[in-house]
């Protein structure tokens, strides 16, 4: 004998509705999360944030920062939870000012002592401080000479 349990045409809608409201309901968290203080409340803070981490790196490099060319720009997107939102971007290139030898060496040895806030990982020729407090990561490409900064990308509303 074969039982066939048929669903009542009530749960399929109310299970969509349900869904409907927890997604919401995680957007709205997302944004709660802003106004609660902790991290930056959008790229551009995120960004100046950072700024302290690119002095101390081209300090570190005895590179003034005339020296360089610099590009900052963000990008739009959305979260995991459906809010629209922006990350920032800055790029610092050091050119021939640096050897790229006494360079990763300097880095290395000084953001892996930064500290508990941060995050240092070396991989393919990038050396990365993330910084927990800004939501965003300075990176020495070894390739390109440059310094990155990018944030993640910070909730600034909802969809």
């Amino acid at each position: 004998m074969l039982l066939v349990i048929v669903p009542s045409f009530e749960i399929l809608p109310r299970a969509a509705r349900d869904a409907d409201r927890y997604a919401q309901q995680q957007r709205q968290e997302e944004l709660d999360d802003l106004d609660s203080g902790y991290g930056p409340g959008s790229a551009e803070e995120a960004g100046q944030e950072m700024q302290e981490y690119v002095d101390d790196a081209l300090q570190l490099l005895d590179v003034a920062p005339s020296a360089v060319r610099t590009s900052t720009w963000s990008t739009s997107g959305t979260t995991a939870a459906g809010n629209t939102c922006r990350a920032f971007h800055e790029r610092i290139r050091l050119g021939d000012v640096v050897d790229r030898s006494s360079t990763a060496e300097t880095l290395r040895t000084a953001w892996t002592a930064e500290g508990d806030h941060t995050g240092f990982d070396e991989r393919n020729g990038h050396l990365d401080l993330s910084v927990y407090s800004a939501d965003a990561t300075i990176s020495w490409l070894r390739t390109d000479n440059v310094l990155l900064v990018e944030s993640d990308c910070i909730p600034s509303g909802a969809p």
